[in-house]
């Protein structure tokens, strides 16, 4: 995941740009074909190819289109071991990476001849399974078997493939619930979780060395968590919907202390490590609406933003009403998208613009005379210098006297309506909109734009983190990671 020494690091992926400046992280669960190099599992889906390391028996950044690839649906895929070359085949037609240098080429005759797939050679009549997943073996709808979950959803097997240098090791895909291996003595069966489970990222929050991402599920399936560990780049899918009767999508994550919080379309979802305790809250418990979309730490309490208002809950509350509604005749019921704190104020931005509140008063709202507030305010970033909002109009500095101390237009420098969330750091602002990342470098006073050209998965991003010498940004399709202080660069 980091730049690698000699001379294959100095070849750049991308324009300006170095290998593992830009990684993405995609969904990997449908496996669509399977090969093998000399110590890499290739691993093919719609959204790109995996990579698991035999040596060292972990994944690798996938090859995605942050990697240089053009189509990431893989039809089928293929090794040549005379050349070292990785070949797949697109709707677009085939293209080959080398895995020395860095670099996919398009065209060339795809090798049809060097496709694997063993999944017609499996026929085990009994595996030993995962607590949570029961295996059915092959018949005439699952011609190669089927895992089947708690909830009733089958995950067929796809592809398989005889591991060349490990003789007692078979891979295989279960459409839906991703890699998985077979141990040809013991038949016991291990998956490996690697990616977002559900395409659409939403929302990030970093909690020591994990991040949580969450997004949006299937259409009538409740999405999942997912989990990505920075220590050893290992993922976790966790699913606590069903036992919880919660369904829709994860819209934000925040935490205080140890204990995580989910803000879902059903409910605010809290995960206490100490007990392992899930629990749901809603407007039973107090909260002005069930559609929850911003968190924000306050002391031993965290604000609740929602579809139907403001609201503060006390998570230590076991009995009565732990939360209450902090809704007004100043700030009626209405969707809050994000909030700060600053100058003694607790600031809400919302869909009718900018509010803020203090112990004992009343929500006031904030206006400038070029009335950039009046819209929605989608994002709050509390800095020394003053809190910046990102609206419907642009991007502006608020200072402590309330007045407007910078000032960037939608319909002039960004090009852009719709700005999602920001970030801000002592040299720069960064701002997720749905044509990119843009970032405005603040010492030069110079604005710079970041599309799929550059690396991003998408030109949607939903959510940005900002987490020292990268950024995280959250897309319809996937997760980007962007070394954007690589000191080997010079932007």
């Amino acid at each position: 995941m980091f730049l690698l020494a000699g001379a294959a690091a100095a070849q750049p992926v991308r324009r300006d740009y170095y290998d593992g400046d830009w990684v993405s992280y995609v969904v990997q669960r449908h496996i669509t074909g399977l090969t093998q190099g000399f110590d890499v599992l290739y691993i093919g889906t719609p959204d790109g190819v995996g990579r698991f390391s035999s040596l060292s028996n972990r994944f690798l950044p996938p090859l995605t289109a942050s990697s240089g690839l053009d189509d990431p649906r893989i039809l089928r895929l293929a090794f040549d071991d005379g050349s070292a070359t990785l070949w797949i085949e697109t709707p677009l037609g085939p293209a080959s990476y080398n895995e020395a240098i860095h670099e996919w080429r398009t065209g060339g005759t795809f090798p049809a001849e060097l496709v694997r797939d063993d999944a017609g050679r499996l026929g085990f009549d009994n595996l030993f399974t995962p607590f949570e997943l029961a295996y059915f073996p092959p018949d005439r709808q699952s011609p190669h078997g089927l895992f089947r979950d708690r909830n009733l959803q089958s995950f067929p097997i796809t592809s398989a493939l005889f591991d060349g240098f490990n003789s007692n090791r078979i891979w295989f895909g279960a459409w839906g619930y991703g890699l998985g291996e077979i141990d040809r003595f013991s038949q016991q069966v291990t998956f490996h979780a690697y990616g977002p489970y559900q395409p659409t990222v939403l929302a990030m929050h970093r909690q020591g060395q994990n991040i949580h991402v969450g997004g949006q599920g299937e259409d009538g399936v409740p999405p999942v968590i997912s989990v990505l560990n920075l220590t050893d780049s290992s993922w976790t899918h966790i699913e606590p919907f069903y036992k919880l009767a919660a369904s829709g999508e994860i819209n934000c994550i925040n935490s205080l202390g140890k204990t995580m919080f989910y803000g879902t379309s059903t409910g605010l979802l809290t995960f206490d490590p100490k007990d392992e305790r899930w629990r749901r809250y809603s407007h039973f418990d107090g909260l002005p609406d069930d559609w929850v979309t911003a968190l924000f730490p306050d002391g031993d309490l965290i604000w609740v933003g929602t579809r139907g208002g403001p609201g503060l809950l006390d998570p230590r509350s076991d009995t009565g009403t732990p939360a209450i509604s902090m809704v007004t005749s100043s700030l009626p019921g209405t969707w809050v998208y994000d909030f700060c704190m600053a100058y003694g104020y607790i600031w809400a931005g919302t869909e009718t613009g900018l509010y803020r509140i203090r112990q004992g008063d009343d929500w006031g709202r904030i206006t400038t005379p070029d009335g950039l507030l009046r819209g929605r305010v989608r994002g709050l970033e509390a800095r020394p210098e003053g809190i910046w909002c990102a609206t419907d109009a642009g991007l502006l500095l608020l200072d402590s006297d309330l007045v407007a101390q910078e000032i960037f237009r939608s319909d002039g420098e960004l090009g852009d309506g719709n700005l999602f969330a920001l970030a801000v750091d002592d040299a720069n602002l960064w701002v997720a909109s749905r044509s990119g990342l843009w970032r405005y470098i603040r010492p030069k006073r110079l604005w710079r734009s970041y599309t799929r050209a550059d690396g991003l998965l998408d030109e949607f991003a939903f959510d940005l983190m900002l987490d020292g010498d990268y950024i995280w940004l959250g897309h319809s399709s996937g997760l980007t990671r962007f070394y954007w202080n690589n000191p080997l660069r010079i932007d």
